[in-house]
This record gives structure tokens, sequence and C-alpha cells, in this order.
């Protein structure tokens, strides 16, 4: 039946002696027939409910670690600093004045290696790749926005530190999804000599802000809910800050579009832009951007219609996707036990990362992971736990410690996925 076909009677039955109009007219004649004829039988007739013929879908929801969400309003205006009552806060302002950072003319590709090298960011007897360096002259010159599409493994992650080698004071300015992310990136960069900072809801002391306010941070990692906070306020509208920025980049920019209806926080980026100028280049980075993707990039996140599309492709030989139909219950977990079918020694149990969608049912597997380790004599610690409502430092921890089996929530890089929609 049709929603907007009600299976009430017309005239509604109340409380009391029914009263039966003598004469009606029929709603939905007045729309298809201009001479309504009257009803002769009115007592129990059924006619369209006037509800606008433009309401005709249902509203679909919305869902996150297999829970219903409903998007939220912020309780504050994103990207502003807070005006009024006690909560006023201030841009962070130095009396010390900063040079803006200059166009730069672009380097050859045995510059771009040889600072490479010198910096100790590029392995010896390695090279850049072709699109590492066209993105970099594109940062370093100030030029359009870039689209950067290439598979994992490609060296995406070089794009954020390659103009920082020129730019010897800028800033790179990362919006990533999750915070295992953001943590790892920090821990990458650190390790290259960079200092960096994630700055998230158990990391964002006064100190450290006013560090990355200052500059002192060379790459700043941020998610895009802290990003339009009026925590990060303070540094987006801190003139040193904003004068030092050598490039946003959109890690993983595929979730912008994907991620909408739960994250609407990505619909407003655009604002960032406004507030800091289009003349600071944005780099969209993903394995997976098609024209539809690439066109919320401009409407939400602010890319310029005029920007530069480095297309890698994706494809990746060395993987291969299969679909398993499974053939147990899903709460049972007796399709994973394939990792355990062989020879149930340490060296045996391939490394493997699994999803799944639901976080309960994601904690269940957990446990059942566990047990099944200690009934195979191995120990339990070969499995770990990773999703977003974790701390920071079981995130961190989980992501240093090379353990054998890792089960999430995040889809970013598995080689199980755990799906129950058979």
């Amino acid at each position: 039946m049709s929603e907007n076909t009600p299976s009430a009677t017309w005239p509604p039955l109340r409380r009391g002696k029914l009263h039966t109009p003598s004469n009606i007219t029929s709603l939905s004649s007045n729309i298809i027939n201009p001479n309504p004829t009257l009803s002769t039988s009115l007592k129990h007739t059924s006619v369209p409910s006037p509800r606008t013929p433009l309401v005709n879908t249902i509203n679909r929801k919305s869902y996150r670690n297999g829970y219903e969400t409903k998007p939220q309003t912020p309780s504050y205006k994103p990207y502003a600093l807070p005006a009024t009552g006690r909560k006023r806060k201030h841009a962070f302002a130095f009396d010390s004045a900063t040079s803006t950072l200059q166009y730069a003319e672009p380097l050859t590709a045995e510059q771009w290696n040889r600072l490479a090298h010198e910096a100790n960011v590029l392995p010896d007897g390695c090279r850049l790749r072709e699109f590492q360096i066209q993105c970099a002259n594109s940062v370093v010159g100030r030029g359009e926005d870039v689209c950067v599409i290439a598979p994992t493994g490609a060296g995406k992650s070089m794009l954020r530190i390659l103009p920082l080698l020129v730019h010897d004071t800028g800033i790179s300015l990362i919006i990533t999804p999750y915070t295992s992310l953001g943590i790892e990136g920090q821990n990458r960069c650190e390790d290259l000599g960079f200092s960096s900072a994630f700055v998230h809801s158990e990391q964002k002391e006064e100190s450290l802000l006013e560090e990355i306010a200052r500059g002192q941070r060379r790459i700043v990692f941020v998610c895009v809910e802290m990003l339009e906070s009026p925590t990060f306020a303070r540094i987006l509208h801190a003139l040193t800050f904003q004068t030092l920025i050598s490039a946003i980049y959109v890690d993983e920019a595929h979730l912008a579009h994907e991620s909408q209806s739960w994250r609407p926080a990505y619909t407003r980026v655009h604002e960032l832009r406004k507030l800091i100028g289009y003349h600071i280049p944005l780099v969209a980075i993903s394995a997976t951007l098609p024209s539809l993707y690439r066109q919320s990039l401009h409407t939400s996140v602010g890319l310029n219609q005029h920007y530069t599309l480095i297309n890698l492709g994706n494809y990746r030989p060395e993987l291969i996707t299969a679909v398993v139909q499974m053939e147990h219950e899903h709460s049972s977990f007796q399709d994973l036990e394939f990792l355990f079918h062989r020879d149930p020694v340490l060296q045996r149990i391939l490394k493997t990362i699994v999803y799944c969608d639901d976080l309960e049912l994601l904690t269940k597997m957990f446990w059942w992971f566990q047990n099944h380790l200690v009934a195979l004599g191995l120990s339990p610690s070969l499995v770990d736990i990773l999703h977003a409502g974790l701390t920071s430092e079981h995130q961190e921890k989980c992501l240093a410690v090379k353990g054998h089996v890792l089960i999430r929530t995040l889809p970013y890089i598995f080689t199980y996925k755990y799906h129950t929609d058979y």
C-alpha cells in the first residue's frame, strides 16, 4: 500500500455519536475531475490523503557501527570563535611578525630527489615518482587544487612532506577521517624528523595549540569535527598560522562523499577555505575518486572547479577480491576458522585484519578469537581490537604492535571482510 493511501476511513471515527454529513466532496475528485460529483455512500469512503504529492519517499535511516544515528546540529558556529558568554575565546596572537609563504618556481625531478635524499625522507637508491613531483610543484607554486587518485602503497603520504622541503617554515594541514590514521600519521612523520601533532579530544592542551599556532609543528593532523570546533578555531583564526599553511590535504577524500549522512562536518569544510583563503592549495587524496565524488568535493569541501587531476588508477594486480557465502550462523564466527585450519603454530597464522561494521558483533568476535587461541595453546594477545570508541593510548598501541590478527571497525585496510547481510 502506498504511503499516500491511508488505511483509515473518512470521515474519521470519533468517540460518541458518529456524525455523517449529508454531502461531501471527494478530495481526489478535485484533482482528477474538474467537475466533481457528490458521493452517495459516504459512511466508509476511502479517499487519498491530502498530503502533498512531493513527499513520495521515506527518509532513509543512517547507521554507524551497526547503530542508528541522527545528524546533530553543532552547538557552536563552525569555524567561528565563541564571541559571547563565559566561553569567549580569542585567536592566538604573537608579537613577532611572520612572512607569508612565497610562490616558488617548479623544481626538476633531479632537484626534488636531491632534497628528499638530503632530508632522509627517501631511502637510498629510490627515486620520487612523477605524480609526487607534479603535485609538489603545484603546491609550492601556489597553483591549482589537486586531486590525486593512486592505489595504496603508491606513495601518497609523501605528497604532504615534499612541499615542506621548499617551504622550510611551511605547515601541512591534514584532514584525516579516523583517530587511528591521525595517530599513525603523526608517528610516521615524527620518525622522518618532522615535528607533528594530531589534535583530538584527548590531545588538545593549551600549550600544544599554541605551538601549532606559532608554526612550531610542521605537520598537523585533525579530524573534520575537531577542525570546525571552537577549540581549533583559535588556531585557524591566528594570522601566524594562516600565513604559514603550505597546503590543505584531505586524506581518504572519498569519505567526504560517503560520510555526509552521518558526518555532516564534511559538508562544511568549504567554510575553512573562505576563512583562510582560496590561494592556499587543497589536495584531495584517495584511491577511489570517481567524478561524482569529485563533484561532492567541490560542493562540500570547496575544491576549485579548475583543479588538476592526477589519476594513476587503483588497479593492484597483487590484490584479489573473493566473495564467499557464509555457511554458519554469523554470531558463531565459524566461518573465520579457516584462519586456524592449518598447523596451529605462531608462524602459520597469517597476519590478518578483519573488518566488521557492527560494534557489538565486533566485540563478541574479539572474545571468540581469544578463546580460540587459548584452546589451541596460543597466547590470546595475538589478537587485538580497534575502533574509534577506544582510548587513543590503546589505538596507538594497537598500531605499534604488529600482532597476527586485528579486528577493527574502520574500512581502511583489511584482508578479510566479515559481513552478515548475505
